[in-house]
């Protein structure tokens, strides 16, 4: 229940953090002339999409330095409909200056978290279910933790690139990245 009212609430908040100035797709609305104060807006729109994933994200990894199976499931359930609270929110947007190419590269970044949540810290709850490991098995757990890391890494920097450019061609600078 805990989770449902979550995703409602950030699908409300991103529904309210949308203006009536073309933000929000528009069939009816002519194509506006984009500026470096709208590129920022949708850059900080972005950016806020992310951090509503990056915090139940955090939380998962939290329940799982607890080892509580039950706050594991929780918070991994709770992660995963933040998820889809956030492609729905993307998809709400209108593309920028025409492009799609924002929503994508944020889509790509939110697909690499359900990829580890679903791959490398589910196979790391379940090993971790009793909360006792043998040292072969602590060994695998250890590897399943790094390959996430390698995999958040990538993303996170390509992310991070993509931005820096999107800043650079829009001429404003980031004042806050998600690195």
């Amino acid at each position: 229940m805990k989770s449902l009212s979550v995703v409602i609430i950030i699908i409300c908040l991103f529904s309210i953090s949308c203006s009536n100035d073309g933000s929000v797709k528009n069939k009816n609305s002519e194509k506006k002339k984009e500026t470096t104060e709208t590129a920022v807006k949708y850059n900080d729109l972005m950016v806020a999409i992310h951090k509503e994933v990056e915090g139940p994200f955090t939380n998962l990894l939290n329940a799982m330095e607890s080892q509580s199976y039950q706050e594991m499931l929780m918070a991994k359930e709770d992660a995963l409909l933040t998820n889809e609270a956030a492609r729905v929110a993307i998809d709400a947007y209108d593309n920028f200056d025409g492009s799609d190419e924002f929503k994508k590269e944020l889509l790509k970044l939110i697909a690499m978290y359900d990829e580890i949540i679903a791959g490398e810290l589910s196979e790391m709850i379940e090993m971790d279910k009793t909360g006792e490991m043998s040292a072969e098995e602590l060994e695998i757990y250890n590897e399943l933790f790094s390959q996430a890391l390698d995999k958040y890494d990538v993303s996170f920097n390509e992310f991070a690139v993509f931005q820096k450019n999107f800043a650079k061609k829009w001429n404003f600078e980031l004042e806050e990245t998600i690195e």
